[in-house]
């Protein structure tokens, strides 16, 4: 890694299998994504315990030493939002910059993630999944370029063999 400039970029593609945290049974999840004390949310998706994001949030850098990008954490934790009182925390999954940078291509591609909420005794176990594309950028490193139609379609055939599950999750960060 080299001191300079450098992108982190957070793609939240969906959620499966949210612990509801409302009296319904369901939640109204959204994204929070920490990364070096900034944060960025998604939009707040209502009544569900299954939802696709598709969005990406971006966290740019300037004049970085490679000491700090590769000592710097991605926390994306998922919430409920509540109009009232605090916002009930459903899981979250961390991750270190420098490893998704030393990752081919800079990058952790469209993977499952559990999510776990180790704050509150009584929630053990995995409290939902996440699909996620994290990526690293720096000075004169290259984005791929992926066929995003092709890759869609070969998940979708994969997870139709393996019985519409959400086959090969990676369970931790």
């Amino acid at each position: 890694m080299e001191p300079g400039d450098y992108q982190v970029q957070v793609h939240l593609i969906e959620c499966r299998d949210l612990k509801g945290e409302d009296l319904n049974g369901l939640s109204d999840p959204y994204a929070r994504v920490k990364v070096m004390n900034r944060i960025r949310k998604t939009r707040v998706i209502k009544k569900c315990t299954s939802c696709v994001f598709d969005e990406v949030l971006y966290f740019n850098f300037h004049d970085l030493a490679p000491s700090k990008i590769a000592e710097a954490n991605v926390e994306i934790a998922i919430y409920d939002f509540d109009t009232f009182g605090a916002h009930d925390l459903i899981g979250l999954a961390g991750f270190n910059c420098g490893a998704i940078h030393a990752r081919p291509d800079h990058e952790l591609y469209r993977k499952w993630i559990g999510l776990v909420d180790n704050s509150n005794k009584d929630d053990n176990g995995y409290q939902g999944f996440m699909k996620i594309s994290l990526t690293v950028l720096g000075p004169g490193d290259e984005q791929k370029a992926h066929d995003v139609d092709r890759e869609y379609q070969e998940e979708l055939d994969k997870e139709m063999e393996e019985g519409g599950d959400a086959g090969g999750m990676a369970l931790s960060g």
